[in-house]
């Protein structure tokens, strides 16, 4: 509307409805044509960004070919094993274990089991040795 030299000061012109009506089908038109340019670049097999994603690179030569970057393209690091007290919380909080760390998860477990058993028989041990003394009457 300010191309046309409208002026809401002014009055309401007798063309303003058909302008706007006219400007909102130009941009519903150019919308679908941007679209359709976009979309028949991807079909073609041509980027559709101007920036490749994380691990290629522009060609120096050809702006539509991409590179494998070779820094980017090492592999990562293996991440470091977990301790065993990570492995527990892992357990607890429901989340799933390797083979490996549920054989640790186990060992610990079992170890637990065992300590618990040890004690019971401990104290069991230790109260039949201590016979409560009777007082004499």
């Amino acid at each position: 509307m300010v191309n046309d030299g409208y002026d809401s000061n002014r009055g309401e012109d007798d063309f303003t409805p058909f302008r706007e009506i006219m400007a909102e089908w130009y941009a519903r038109d150019a919308s679908k044509k941007i679209k359709s340019v976009f979309a028949a670049k991807g079909k073609s097999g041509k980027p559709t960004s101007s920036m490749p994603p994380y691990g290629f690179i522009k060609d120096s030569d050809d702006k539509n070919k991409w590179h494998i970057d070779p820094e980017a393209a090492e592999p990562p690091k293996p991440p470091k094993p977990l301790s065993k007290n990570e492995i527990i919380k892992r357990k607890y909080a429901g989340l799933p274990l390797t083979d490996e760390e549920y054989a640790i998860y186990r060992a610990w477990q079992d170890k637990k089991t065992e300590q618990a058993r040890e004690r019971r028989h401990r104290l069991k041990a230790e109260t039949q040795t201590a016979e409560p003394q009777k007082e004499s009457a």
